[in-house]
């Protein structure tokens, strides 16, 4: 999608996480998904994730729904 966000996956891949970004009509809909092993509850809070990708992704907090691993 863009540089900022190819960067975000791979923080988060060098710890074990995927991110997967999909445009829906309100904003967009992302998944952090989690290595076998990895920690799920080791991620940062909801709100700070999202505050990191509204730049990134050019929409306001209702814009994004974010699912964390134990939410899959």
């Amino acid at each position: 999608m863009n540089d900022q966000l190819d960067e975000l996956r791979a923080t988060l891949a060098a710890d074990g996480y995927g991110l997967e970004v999909v445009p829906g009509e309100r904003g967009f809909l992302v998944t952090v998904s989690s290595a076998d092993g990895v920690c799920d509850d080791c991620l940062v809070p909801k709100p700070l994730l999202v505050s990191m990708l509204q730049p990134v992704l050019g929409v306001p907090a209702e814009g994004i729904e974010l699912r964390y691993p134990d939410e899959l």
